[in-house]
Formats: C-alpha cells, structure tokens, sequence
C-alpha cells in the first residue's frame, strides 16, 4: 500500500487511506443514501479524512448516522472531523483545557494589543464575562 501513495508518504497517512478506503466502500455499498457530499464532493476527489475518521467509530451503525449528517449538513472537513470526535469519544461538550486555551489565547491577543493593562483588570473581565454568561443561560 505504500508504494501506492508514494514513497515519502508516513505511516499515519498510509492508515488513513487505509481507513479512508474501507468507510468508502461500506457507504457506498448503502443503496439508502447518497454520501456524495463525503464520497464525491468534486469531480475526482474525496474526503479521505472523514472517511478515515468515520471508520474509526467502533459500532457500525453509529458510523451510517454521523455520515448522514455530515452529509444533510454539508459540514466542512473541521465541523465533520469535531462531531466524529464527539461521537467517538462521547463528549458532547468541548474540553476543559481546550476553553482554558481560547481564553488564554484571547488574554494575550489582548494583552499584545494592549499591553498596559493591569491583571486585576483581566480578572474584572474574566467575573463579568461569567456573569454574563450565567445570567443569559
């Protein structure tokens, strides 16, 4: 198989067209509905990295589900790739660290533009974003 993607392909890109290749060919093989947003969105081209994502939910049926709505929803790559995710790992909610990461990423975009502001200043905003956010949930 290798040989086939070339030479200077990884390891890792080897399985995903490995993967890739056999969700193809179980959606294919559904007569019940058209996967062509995954399976053909361009003229000679594929969403190997979906395909390769999808095959990796470990129950079948699970797999037909997710690619319907990945399909109906026409999401992007990203979009598809984070609800695959989810399923796989069955979190429906973004990850702790992974907030901690956008607001840090914000502080310091912030901090870079302005860089006077004082911390307590960081904190007062950090209180009345929750707040915020409490009182409209």
């Amino acid at each position: 198989m290798r040989g086939l993607l070339g030479p200077e392909k990884t390891r890792r890109t080897v399985l995903n067209w490995m993967y890739g290749a056999r969700a193809g060919s179980r959606l294919e093989a559904d007569p019940d509905f058209d996967y062509s947003h995954i399976l053909a969105p361009k003229p000679g081209k594929v969403r190997i990295t979906i395909l390769a994502e999808l095959e990796r939910i470990e129950d079948g049926e699970p797999m037909y589900l997710v690619a319907r709505r990945i399909c109906e929803q026409k999401l992007s790559t990203a979009k598809a790739i984070a609800l695959i995710r989810r399923v796989r790992f069955k979190n429906d909610e973004a990850p702790e660290d992974r907030l901690v990461d956008v607001i840090l990423k914000t502080i310091n975009d912030h901090l870079t533009r302005y860089p006077t502001t004082p911390p307590e200043e960081v904190g007062a905003a950090l209180v009345t974003a929750l707040a915020v956010k409490t009182a409209i949930s």
